[in-house]
């Protein structure tokens, strides 16, 4: 009987730690490959927060779906625009990522960890990406993210046991992996003194139901976007600082959705010509 005690106190101690419960969080999900948490904060956030909040799943995937940030390749370890989540990532997130926003109050936001394994060119080693969601009072969509697609440590090997950062994606000023704004709707966030939140995204949800709940369901980047053009050179500029490199980061990532089938070869040829006609 004692051993039965004390295999069941261990048990849920090991669950406990496992769960690296926040006092002020509750799991929505939590599953090998994502964890999704509600978040509550301080009585100020009731005023910012439009909880709870009912997107069409379709609305939800496309919005992941088009987001792109600045990473590095594992090959030549550049600077390069690339897609933030993978297709099967989005599949997998979106579900519980919907659920938690239909459940959350008004004081609470939707805190998520995704693990992904190497695919590709694009993601070639395991990654990790955490961030919160949450509607604001304005209408927008909101995602602010405390790092993309960073190297998961060898110890990392599911979200299970997953250790939240301790820095609130809110206050981010400073970023290697900055958002890169793809299409109409999607903004960076301004705190006060108008600076810009390179890791915050924020989106108009009655444009992104206008644009987006009537399309199909795409992979990671729409026909449209799938030419250096969805690169905002205002955005590649601010982080590449030179016209050049600006061409540069164009020709890399035209190269790599060739790489990935995301584009045929006379597309590719085709946008190539017209990057590299920009150098006269």
């Amino acid at each position: 009987m004692k051993k039965r005690v004390f295999v069941w106190v261990v048990g849920v101690l090991i669950l406990a730690g496992c769960a690296n419960m926040h006092p002020d969080r509750t799991a929505v999900a939590r599953k090998y490959h994502h964890a999704v948490m509600l978040e509550t904060r301080e009585p100020a956030a009731a005023s910012m927060f439009a909880h709870p909040c009912r997107l069409e799943a379709d609305v939800l995937k496309n919005f992941m779906g088009r987001l792109v940030a600045i990473g590095e390749t594992g090959i030549v370890s550049q600077p390069t625009p690339l897609p933030v989540f993978q297709e099967d990532e989005i599949e997998r997130l979106v579900p519980d990522l919907q659920q938690a926003l239909a459940q959350a109050g008004p004081d609470q936001c939707v805190r998520f960890v995704s693990f992904k394994q190497g695919k590709g060119l694009v993601f070639s080693s395991s990654r990790k990406s955490e961030g919160v969601l949450f509607a604001s009072s304005d209408g927008q969509l909101n995602l602010a993210m405390n790092y993309i697609n960073a190297k998961r440590l060898p110890s990392e090997t599911s979200a299970l046991c997953h250790e939240y950062s301790k820095i609130d994606p809110l206050k981010i000023r400073k970023a290697e992996t900055p958002f890169v704004v793809t299409g109409a709707g999607l903004a960076f966030h301004r705190f006060a003194d108008g600076a810009r939140a390179p890791m915050w995204l924020e989106v108009d949800m009655k444009q992104m139901e206008k644009t987006m709940v009537s399309q199909a369901r795409r992979p990671l980047l729409s026909r449209e976007e799938k030419t250096p053009a969805m690169v905002a050179p205002s955005a590649v500029s601010a982080t590449t600082g030179q016209p050049f490199d600006n061409i540069r980061l164009k020709l890399m990532f035209l190269k790599k959705l060739f790489d990935e089938r995301l584009i045929s070869p006379e597309e590719y040829h085709a946008k190539k010509a017209q990057v590299l006609a920009d150098l006269d």
